[in-house]
């Protein structure tokens, strides 16, 4: 409910409507980009400056 902005749980389940096609595409991607968030390099900026 913090995403999508309702205040109360009977709003949120009036506009919460999704097939499972989505609930699995949601799935798929989410789990792309936490496999690209884990490949990328984070470097701190102090070990960027020489």
């Amino acid at each position: 409910m913090k995403i999508t902005g309702h205040r109360t749980d009977s709003m949120f389940r009036r506009y919460a409507i999704v097939d499972e096609q989505q609930k699995q595409e949601a799935l798929a991607r989410t789990q792309i980009y936490l496999a690209q968030a884990a490949e990328r390099k984070v470097m701190s900026m102090k070990a960027g400056k020489k």
